[in-house]
This record gives C-alpha cells, structure tokens and sequence, in this order.
C-alpha cells in the first residue's frame, strides 16, 4: 500500500491489483521498485542465517480465513 502512495507522488498511473495471489518475494518487489521509481536506489540482501536471527522463523503460517468473503 506505501509503494502505491509513492508511485502517485510521482504520478505513477496504474490499476493496482492488491489481491494477487501469486508469490511475490521481497527482492521482486525491491527490483521493481528500483526500476519504476528510485533508479539510484542500492541496497544489499540479508543471508538466510541473519535474516533467522532477526526473523527467528524460516517462514510464515499464518493462514486467511476466506470464509466470510462467500
């Protein structure tokens, strides 16, 4: 939701598609946003041992229940 505020501040025109279901990892969304809207931006990746120590899990569980949206 942030990048779409950012992306309107520099008059960025887009139908956006906030319920995607595809995966979408961190790096792809960093890439994209280097390349529509920060060019000069630079930024360095975690390694997956530091990324455990600040995550303390290898991934998520959480699961949405859709049940109210039938």
């Amino acid at each position: 939701l942030l990048i779409s505020i950012e992306m309107a501040n520099h008059n960025l025109i887009r139908i956006w598609n906030f319920t995607n279901t595809r995966v979408v990892n961190y790096n792809k969304i960093i890439e994209m946003y280097k390349d529509f809207i920060k060019s000069k931006l630079s930024y360095i990746n975690f390694t997956i041992k530091k990324q455990m120590k600040l995550i303390i899990t290898i991934k998520s569980n959480n699961k949405m229940d859709a049940f109210k949206f039938r």
